[in-house]
């Protein structure tokens, strides 16, 4: 692919990148992206690129400057590192797609943000963006469907309301920024996570707790671990080490199958670190129960 005058559409999973590319055009499948009809469609298998607050240097807030260069500012960009975490090797496969995405980006005139719908699809793509250090043209598609109407209006014209999604990100960045400086100057206040009895982390064990039994809790980390006997809703890495195990799934597997069950409305989003429904959400689901009362 030698054209630079292509339009390079950047999404979260290859599922949805397969979507996307369907619904453009785009049928010429090579290693790591879709290509046809001046488009390339490629995917970054979720969060490709970390974004590290760097509180030890000067903090950068300006009223000259808007939400993405703040971010750029205040933040340090580096390839994410799954091995440790997880225990498998990913960082082969990821640097192969971090390689193929800013090919694509350099031989581009135009970039299409079309990772998901919220603040976590943004900072994954700022990250991604700003370490590859290409000032090409940005549009945002927002796809919290993935019709082919949708999809192709949203690929050419960006946010049907540009006005109120730039009001939005800048609302959310800064206060992402807000909340990361405050967490840089102080010590962190303990989250509460509650853990099945039969996943008990290995560093109980080192803590010298023998016995767990349903209410118990310890200190782990930044975070107070309550065990009960009830299943818990699963958060993407435990996902992934249970379809490892019990049913002898690769991960690209996993997450194709999970986000096909989400976008058909059957189960939650598998989030990275939580295993429980937000306080916020909670709340709204008890406001909705009690207004369905009233009816």
């Amino acid at each position: 692919m030698k054209q630079k005058n292509i339009i390079t559409v950047v999404t979260d999973h290859q599922l949805t990148a397969d979507t996307i590319a369907k619904a453009l055009g785009a049928n010429s499948k090579c290693d790591g992206y879709y290509t046809g009809n001046g488009y390339a469609v490629t995917w970054t298998g979720g969060e490709l690129v970390e974004a590290t607050f760097s509180p030890d240097e000067s903090f950068v807030l300006s009223t000259t400057l808007n939400p993405r260069h703040i971010f750029a500012h205040n933040f340090k960009f580096a390839m994410r590192n799954y091995d440790e975490l997880l225990g498998w090797n990913k960082s082969e496969q990821d640097s192969r797609q971090l390689a193929t995405i800013t090919s694509l980006i350099n031989m581009s005139k135009l970039v299409v943000n079309a990772m998901s719908p919220d603040l976590y699809g943004e900072t994954c793509f700022l990250s991604l963006y700003y370490l590859i250090g290409n000032p090409l043209a940005v549009r945002r598609a927002w796809l919290p469907i993935l019709t082919r109407q949708a999809i192709v209006k949203s690929i050419e014209n960006g946010p049907k309301y540009p006005e109120k999604y730039e009001e939005w990100l800048k609302s959310e960045m800064y206060n992402l920024i807000a909340e990361k400086s405050k967490e840089a100057t102080k010590i962190p206040e303990p989250i509460f996570v509650e853990t099945p009895v039969d996943r008990i982390p290995d560093e109980v064990t080192a803590l010298g707790i023998v016995e767990v039994k349903p209410g118990d809790a310890t200190i782990l980390a930044d975070a107070i671990h309550t065990y009960t006997a009830k299943p818990t809703l699963f958060n993407l890495p435990q996902l992934l080490i249970e379809t490892a195990v019990e049913l002898d799934w690769q991960h690209e597997k996993t997450v194709a199958t999970a986000l096909t069950l989400y976008r058909k409305k059957l189960i939650s989003y598998p989030l990275v670190k939580q295993n429980y429904i937000p306080l916020d959400v909670w709340k709204q689901m008890l406001h909705n129960r009690e207004c369905n009362k009233q009816i």
